[in-house]
């Protein structure tokens, strides 16, 4: 018998990271796609059999690529939607990062991170997002100001979760071998 009391009532969660870096610097890694004009999001969506599946979202980072001057573009957050899958419409985010980060704040190789709390489980076709405001003011195409890092083909997670952005009206899955460079920690 134990010389001490157990509450069963305690339990500690465990985190589990989900980490697809590469600091690669080749023509095969460069920048997937621009946040500029109307696409104002982009990250990745949860396919299925994700190991992401069924985790609760406790932070997420993006390593980013700046390449021209953002001027006073407002703030990034994290957004996790409810369908991110190839055409749909709905860019509501169901859970919201609780910090921003500056646009100004930010320099070439960065890596972004941004904190949840009480998310639900993640399901198949969850996006999972870098958002920026006012990208249709002061992002626009030929300045490019920021990107998300790809990852390498030879290194691509596609059996986790395929890169996508918001292409303004909808969702667009991007190259299977274009996975952004991504950290997702969850419960």
């Amino acid at each position: 018998m134990s010389n001490f009391v157990v509450d069963p009532y305690r339990f500690v969660a465990g985190e589990t990271c989900f980490e697809s870096y590469s600091y690669e610097n080749d023509s095969d890694n460069s920048e997937f796609a621009s946040m500029c004009s109307t696409r104002d999001m982009f990250g990745i969506r949860v396919v299925a059999g994700s190991s992401l599946i069924g985790g609760k979202v406790t932070s997420i980072a993006f390593k980013i690529h700046v390449n021209g001057t953002g001027g006073s573009c407002g703030t990034f957050t994290s957004r996790i939607v409810a369908d991110a899958s190839n055409g749909a419409t709905d860019e509501t985010a169901i859970a919201t990062s609780t910090n921003s980060i500056a646009v100004t704040s930010v320099s070439d190789n960065d890596i972004l991170t941004f904190n949840f709390s009480g998310t639900s489980a993640l399901v198949e076709d969850n996006g999972i997002y870098l958002h920026a405001t006012d990208t249709s003011t002061c992002m626009d195409c030929a300045n490019n100001f920021v990107t998300i890092t790809k990852q390498a083909p030879q290194t691509a997670d596609s059996g986790v979760f395929r890169a996508s952005e918001w292409g303004g009206s909808n969702f667009e899955d991007r190259n299977e071998n274009e996975n952004s460079t991504v950290k997702v920690c969850y419960e």
